[in-house]
């Protein structure tokens, strides 16, 4: 990256040949009962899909907000759209890192607030009153307060998910990060395990189930995904990662679940690949309506 020495705020301080950072937004001023909400995007390389992101966020409703956001040293014009939106943004940091948890975690050890919830680049609040609904039922005698996705397949196809929180038998089910408020102490006691690769947010909320902290699950839904992403499809290392971060809370996980995948997750990614788009929107279509 440049080495220029311009030091205004809107275009980044430079800190060394790779590194840049900004953010001038102030704070609201905000009754003194409504918690600070730390909200984190990470990107990289996501010019077309980071704007999105941003006016989401900072188009909520709710006052008492810190926003950051954690780039990868990205070289397709996304710094130039988080410069753009410099005002709105409290901190915001672009350097190479060291992969997606990487990145997360720098964004954690940035953060003051007393939740934090990830929504990383392409991905929505549900609606700019999200958080308004949801910091009532914000208690910090739970890890974690969680609700539902809406996953967007296409202009006209949606599904909303309400995760479930199992982890037992073939597969273990817990929410995404988009979808979680997390209460930040336990953020930044545990943090994200780098060694993942895609399965680093199931691997912390077994680590928060085995150290027996209670969950909160919300009819709400609170944000609204595109199916793809780096943790989206089915791959080796998404299995040996859920392996992985099962494993030491579930007996014989590993045999259960590939069983699991062998029987019931593979053989539906095949026949998604199989049927032609038109073809599947009308299925998901009829079973919607």
């Amino acid at each position: 990256m440049s080495s220029s020495k311009n030091t205004n705020p809107a275009f980044g301080n430079p800190i060394n040949r790779s590194r840049f950072e900004g953010g001038s937004a102030r704070r609201a001023q905000t009754k003194n009962d409504t918690p600070l909400i730390t909200v984190v995007t990470v990107a990289f390389n996501c010019a077309k899909s980071i704007e999105s992101t941003i006016l989401s966020i900072t188009g909520q409703s709710y006052q008492n907000i810190e926003y950051i956001v954690i780039d990868g040293g990205s070289q397709d014009g996304t710094l130039d759209v988080i410069r753009k939106y410099d005002h709105l943004i409290h901190r915001w940091i672009s350097e190479q890192d060291n992969g997606i948890y990487n990145a997360m975690n720098k964004g954690i050890d940035l953060s003051t607030g007393e939740w934090i919830i990830f929504m990383n680049a392409g991905d929505m609040f549900d609606s700019n009153n999200t958080i308004d609904r949801i910091s009532v039922g914000l208690n910090l005698k739970f890890a974690v307060v969680a609700g539902g996705v809406r996953y967007i397949y296409d202009e006209s196809n949606s599904k909303v998910k309400h995760m479930k929180l199992k982890f037992a038998g073939y597969y273990m089910e817990v929410p995404h990060h988009q979808a979680s408020f997390i209460n930040n102490k336990l953020m930044k006691l545990h943090k994200y395990d780098e060694s993942f690769r895609i399965r680093g947010d199931l691997n912390f909320m077994t680590t928060l189930y085995a150290t027996g902290q209670n969950f909160l699950m919300v009819d709400e839904v609170i944000c609204k995904v595109e199916t793809h992403g780096v943790s989206a499809g089915l791959s080796k290392i998404h299995i040996t990662e859920e392996i992985r971060a099962g494993s030491p809370i579930i007996k014989n996980y590993q045999l259960k679940c590939i069983a699991y995948h062998a029987m019931h997750v593979i053989p539906r990614l095949m026949i998604r690949r199989i049927l032609p788009k038109r073809l599947e929107a009308k299925i998901r279509s009829m079973v919607k309506g």
